[in-house]
């Protein structure tokens, strides 16, 4: 994670894990066990930017480099941020090639 401050205004370069993923691992799918995250509270990006001082409704845009789950899962915990991504991989996370790629997302 990588966050920006521009003007008033915050950008948010991938979210990590979010908190819904720390409460409920099982969200994660099999994944996980091959992941094997450490799924802390502390370590989600609101929590972050809260320990900033700053508060997490002020991030305005997320930049995703892709959309697995461990750069991406913290989406649903900014839900008024404008997410970026490239086309194509908005495509893969839309319409995934196989249950490889589907446990990706």
């Amino acid at each position: 994670m990588l966050l920006i401050e521009v003007g008033r205004r915050l950008v948010l370069v991938d979210t990590g894990f979010g908190s819904a993923d720390v409460l409920t691992p099982s969200r994660l799918g099999p994944v996980r066990h091959l992941l094997r995250p450490a799924l802390r509270p502390e370590e989600t990006a609101v929590a972050r930017i809260r320990s900033l001082g700053l508060d997490p409704a002020a991030v305005t845009d997320v930049v995703l480099t892709h959309g697995d789950l461990d750069h991406a899962g913290g989406l649903v915990d900014l839900p008024h941020a404008r997410v970026h991504l490239l086309a194509a991989e908005q495509r893969a996370i839309q319409h995934p090639q196989g249950l490889l790629e589907a446990q990706r997302y």
